[in-house]
């Protein structure tokens, strides 16, 4: 179960798929509470690797790639950054789709009053503009970089600027947003 990290992975969702079956069967949670959890929980930790990515990328990834020599950084850009960046994009994407679910589900929408979740629309509204930025300029800029077709310096110069840019704006709204959640989960 060790030998990768999707087996690992597997392995800790079939253990959480055990206990909840569980706690369903035994009457501790209804299907729908333990859906709700689910759902919680995935948006938590897709919301966890989302989040430490972004510190990744920020704070490991571009450091290494700026100080390795032009064959080192040619691995880097080949090996590691297309893995990161579409992981980022899985963890973004299921992050901004659970917590969708978790709005609908608990009501945010038609039976809460906007003045006491504000706390929580202020984490969605951040949260909304960091997808945006993955997907309308990291994305494209990260494209660009990897595509070995574009050989203008100017090019993958303005892709990395920009790369860069909202790889940072992301870093600074991540602890916001977080804080944000939490106070609106808190109420």
């Amino acid at each position: 179960m060790l030998e990768t990290a999707n087996r690992a992975l597997f392995t800790g969702l079939a253990a959480i798929a055990v206990v909840m079956l569980l706690a369903i069967a035994v009457g501790t949670w209804s299907p729908a509470e333990a859906a709700l959890l689910l759902t919680r929980s995935a948006h938590v930790f897709m919301a966890m690797v989302w989040v430490g990515l972004i510190w990744f990328v920020n704070l490991i990834q571009m450091a290494a790639v700026d100080a390795a020599s032009e064959p080192d950084r040619k691995s880097l850009m080949t090996q590691i950054a297309p893995r990161v960046s579409r992981h980022i994009g899985i963890a973004a994407n299921a992050t901004f789709l659970t917590g969708a679910l978790l709005i609908v589900a608990l009501g945010y929408l038609t039976q809460r009053p906007l003045t006491g979740s504000l706390w929580l629309w202020a984490g969605v509204l951040g949260a909304t503009a960091m997808l945006g930025f993955v997907h309308a300029k990291i994305a494209p800029a990260m494209r660009t970089l990897l595509d070995t077709s574009i050989t203008d310096p100017a090019v993958k110069g303005a892709a990395r600027t920009t790369l860069r840019t909202f790889a940072r704006i992301n870093l600074v709204l991540a602890v916001p947003v977080t804080v944000a959640m939490l106070a609106g989960a808190h109420g």
